[in-house]
Parts: structure tokens; sequence; C-alpha cells
């Protein structure tokens, strides 16, 4: 009797464990740990064709930012919102290009807000070649709103 308690016991240990969030192949505890499994979690969600539609005028937007050289952030900002954190406002663009991936992984559109997940690389270069700055494989998620008519993200989280 003592070893079914035990048995049973131990059952109820480990199912419990396998009740708490699994990670796929390829994520990171460290992500899990910074967005939260609620937020997190949006990553598994099919993007709808018609989300992805909307959705593509937010990535038109983020690849001018991530292309541009704006004279200061005040006007980055104005033009690109949130983004404007990925634009070279603070670089020269005489003495330095730019380089850069974005991939769309999902979101989701609510009326006039939404979400996308990204996952970018970006690097700056001097007129030699030589890499002055970057970031490599970041995966983002962008809090959206629409604002007379056209999307614009308001608020950035990704990890450190």
């Amino acid at each position: 009797m003592k070893k079914i308690l035990l048995l049973l016991a131990t059952m109820i240990v480990l199912t419990g464990c396998a009740h708490s969030y699994k990670l796929r192949e390829g994520e990171h505890k460290y992500e899990l740990d910074y967005f939260g499994e609620e937020t997190y979690s949006e990553l598994r969600e099919e993007i709808s064709d018609e989300d992805r539609e909307e959705l593509q005028l937010v990535m038109e937007l983020a690849e001018e930012a991530f292309s541009s050289f704006p004279d200061n952030e005040d006007s980055a900002k104005s033009k690109y919102g949130a983004l404007w954190i990925y634009t070279g406002y603070n670089r020269d663009p005489k003495t330095c290009t730019e380089k850069h991936s974005l991939e769309l992984e999902t979101g989701k559109v609510g009326g006039n807000s939404g979400y996308v997940w990204v996952i970018y690389t970006q690097e700056y270069f001097d007129q030699n070649g030589k890499l002055l700055a970057g970031s490599w494989k970041v995966r983002s998620r962008w809090t959206i709103e629409k604002q007379n008519d056209e999307w614009k993200v308001t608020k950035i989280s990704e990890p450190a």
C-alpha cells in the first residue's frame, strides 16, 4: 500500500512539472523570463492572411526606419514612432553604412491595435567596411496602434 501511495505521489509531482511551460527548440529561457509566459505564448499563434496584409504596412515602415539616417532624434521620433531607435539618427551617412534583415514571425491586429513579433539583425560599418556596431538575431515584440489611418509602433519590448 505504501508503494502505491508513493507511486501516486510521484506521478502527481511529475504531472505538475509536466504542466509547466515547455520551450520549443530554438527558444531561449531568458526570452521567456523577460516576456512572461502569456506574452511569449503569442509566438505559437498562426498569423492570418488578413493580419499579414495589415502588418506588411508595419514591416514596410520598419524597413524604412532601419535604413534611414534622420538629422536628429526628434525628426526620427516624429516620422517613425518607437521605431526611431533603429534609425541611424546619431550616425553620419557620409562615413557610415547600414545593413539589416527583418523577419516577421507573427502578429495580430484587432481594431486599431495589435502586436508584431520580429527577429532582426542590424549592423553599421565605417567607410572602410569595418564593423562599428550591431545587433544580431534579436527577437522583438512591437505594440502597434493605428493613428490617422496609419500603423505606428508605440512600444518596443526586447531583452537586453
